[in-house]
């Protein structure tokens, strides 16, 4: 049985571990480790999360290390990691109880896949989670179809819903951003799959994605976004461009994600701001040479920023 290292990054969650943790310690899959990485947290979030730990049965280590974000904190989880699988779950969510045997199921089915997700599902804080037994279906795509699922939203893959074998990761230096303040995870995603042979996919909400109150995005600083737009540049560079499984989209990744900052940053700025921010994006270019990205929405309204961007901003900012 192959062994899997559940990483959990730990900060300000003191509400949440205790039901994330749970979900993780009462996994039907036999051969776990848990990493619990306290991220400068100022709460009482690890030692919550510690007292859980030493009460149970299930290997752990507990790193700590000064505030440096998410995506540092996983970093830091990988490389202490032991397992031969990798799955980096936020501790405010929740795990069905069968979600790692599901998918190591699925990688059995399929050896010759380097990474498997599972399908989600978004919920209310107060909802319970369902534990029910699932019967889930186990797909296998190709990298270049696992890349067109995933840009064209077909399917959305998230990463604290991905396992990915160690070596790979190792063997083609995918790691999270830590420079990135906005949208890190979906930039893993991406890396993830440039460099895919094969990628397995649960077709079951196995991973429970926790909506809070008062959740929403409300910081509107231009920073984060620009970090993200860095840091897109560097994956299209380093893992777009030479991967042959994303190919068909190295023209277009750079100005989706843009539009998907843009998209983001509508809901927290005034106008000026967003129009600042588009200049420090190159969006009017990069949507002016963009390769003509699938689907119909975002094309529309990239065009229409090229005319008219102050509508194209009412629009996302309404929707």
């Amino acid at each position: 049985m192959k062994k899997v290292s559940i990483i959990v990054p730990v900060y300000k969650s003191e509400k949440y571990i205790k039901k994330c943790l749970s979900s993780i310690i009462s996994q039907s899959y036999g051969n776990l480790e848990i990493i619990a990485v306290d991220d400068g947290s100022p709460d009482g979030s690890i030692e919550l999360a510690e007292e859980m730990l030493e009460s149970g049965t299930m290997p752990y280590s507990i790193i700590s290390q000064n505030n440096r974000g998410a995506a540092a904190a996983r970093n830091a989880g990988i490389a202490e990691a032991t397992g031969e699988w990798i799955i980096a779950v936020d501790s405010d969510d929740i795990a069905h109880r069968n979600m790692i045997s599901e998918m190591m199921q699925c990688i059995d089915k399929h050896p010759e896949a380097e990474c498997v997700f599972c399908d989600f599902q978004v919920v209310r804080e107060d909802e319970e989670m369902n534990t029910s037994p699932v019967k889930s279906i186990c797909r296998i795509y190709s990298g270049s179809e696992a890349v067109e699922l995933f840009y064209t939203r077909k399917v959305k893959f998230i990463s604290p819903a991905l396992m990915v074998n160690k070596s790979f990761i190792e063997k083609n230096n995918i790691y999270y951003d830590e420079g990135c303040m906005f949208a890190e995870d979906d930039l893993y995603v991406w890396k993830v799959l440039a460099c895919s042979d094969y990628a397995a996919h649960v077709m079951s909400p196995l991973y429970r994605y926790v909506r809070h109150e008062g959740s929403t995005m409300t910081t509107s600083g231009t920073e984060k976004f620009l970090t993200s737009y860095a840091a897109a540049k560097s994956v299209k560079e380093k893992y777009i461009n030479p991967s042959f499984s994303a190919a068909l989209y190295a023209g277009s990744f750079l100005a989706r994600h843009v539009f998907g900052l843009l998209h983001a940053a509508s809901k927290v700025m005034d106008y000026k701001s967003f129009s600042d921010l588009a200049a420090g994006m190159d969006a009017l270019e990069l949507f002016n040479s963009a390769g003509a990205p699938k689907g119909i929405v975002v094309p529309v309204l990239m065009k229409l920023f090229l005319v008219s961007k102050r509508l194209c901003y009412g629009i996302m900012k309404a929707f």
